[in-house]
């Protein structure tokens, strides 16, 4: 039999029934105009706004009225509709909650009587591919409303379209609980490191006895930079810091580099800094699979002279009490700065006693522990939500 799903509720049989979006649903295409004003209380979505399953009381949004909607040529997208993005990343989509107004990189799909907003929600972000396949390529992928218009659903009667819905929602809604547990550790060690390192919170030697005070040094008593010459630009394997302190990268470069740029091999472990993004947190240490990488001078590292916990001493540094209060006072008020090494070992922090980093270690390690066992929940949970929608959808 055609037309039917892998994975079904066993009280429902039959084909689906082949239809196109555009045949179900009225699509609103919005105006090219955006506003001028934003002091209405209709919200304006641009395809960032939309991060979650449904569009309800969104805080960071703009929002305009309903003259100056009508002013720009959009409609007003009802409630209960479905919102998918056509430019660009194709595919963001969401249902929304309340009356908004969408920009020209949306289109909005109004179901009618045979489908609902839930199953048109799911069908729509098993069809990625397609969307791909029709768009124009361009510097962007781009839909028209013909290729939205044709995108392909199968449709069972409505009592099996809520039911499926109905466990795919509670899916959802576990996928979104683990998001917020997420966000949820990473707030609470945020917090707990700055309170750490402000020295509001103290811990205490194994018999109960106080710590010593913390002592200011340099950074040169921890740090001395490393030089080893490598390869030209042409022929070195790169690597790159992620801003915000998110980790140390091998670079993808499409085009090869000069061969009179002179490279420096880079060995794991050693702290690594981009000059140019200090004041937006580009620090890391090298992980052993970039062992014997390479960066330029802009990118210095540092190998450790002091007996002392590397991923706390990371972790002081990139507190914003650190890089933002250094960097800002640095080279006067030019806007590129460029924190050279010398400069960078010059700065002073507090810092504990080697005891008392294991002991702040080992605590900030236990909530690494529960945010990555959270994280490969989440992770899992949305791979089954993957597998479904491939399974329950022809």
């Amino acid at each position: 039999m055609f037309n039917v799903p892998k994975l079904r509720f066993g009280e429902f049989e039959g084909e689906y029934k082949e239809v196109k979006v555009g045949d179900i649903c009225n699509c609103i295409v919005p105006g090219r105009n955006k506003p001028k004003k934003f002091d209405g209380d209709i919200p304006w979505i641009t395809t960032p706004d939309i991060n979650s399953k449904y569009i309800f009381n969104p805080k960071e949004c703009l929002f305009i009225d309903r003259d100056e909607a009508k002013k720009i040529g959009s409609k007003i997208i009802p409630k209960d509709s479905v919102v998918m993005s056509c430019v660009g990343e194709l595919g963001v989509i969401a249902i929304t909650k309340e009356p908004i107004v969408i920009n020209q990189q949306l289109h909005a799909f109004l179901p009618s009587k045979v489908i609902t907003s839930e199953f048109l929600n799911y069908s729509l972000l098993t069809q990625k591919k397609y969307m791909e396949r029709v768009a124009t390529k361009t510097t962007l992928l781009y839909m028209n409303k013909n290729s939205c218009n044709s995108i392909p659903i199968l449709l069972p009667k409505l009592q099996e379209q809520k039911k499926i819905s109905i466990y795919l929602t509670s899916i959802d809604k576990k996928i979104e609980q683990l998001n917020q547990k997420s966000t949820l550790l990473e707030s609470y060690k945020k917090g707990v490191m700055q309170k750490i390192f402000s020295q509001e919170i103290r811990f205490k030697r194994d018999d109960g006895g106080v710590f010593e005070d913390w002592e200011e040094e340099k950074l040169k008593n921890y740090l001395v930079e490393s030089r080893i010459k490598g390869s030209s630009g042409d022929k070195a394997k790169k690597i790159t810091v992620k801003l915000w302190g998110q980790g140390v990268y091998a670079k993808n470069e499409i085009r090869e580099g000069s061969s009179n740029t002179q490279y420096y091999i880079r060995k794991e472990g050693q702290l690594i800094y981009s000059k140019l993004d200090f004041l937006n947190c580009a620090f890391g240490l090298i992980p052993k699979k970039l062992d014997g990488y390479e960066s330029t001078v802009d990118l210095p590292c540092f190998n450790f002279i002091k007996d002392v916990n590397k991923e706390l001493l990371l972790e002081r540094i990139k507190q914003k009490n650190f890089y933002k209060k250094n960097g800002d006072i640095a080279d006067g008020s030019r806007k590129a700065k460029r924190i050279h090494a010398n400069t960078f070992l010059s700065y002073t922090l507090f810092f504990p006693s080697l005891e008392e980093q294991q002991k702040i270690s080992n605590f900030l390690t236990s909530i690494d522990q529960k945010i990555t066992q959270n994280n490969q929940a989440l992770e899992e949970m949305k791979a089954f939500k993957k597998g479904l929608l491939q399974q329950m959808f022809v």
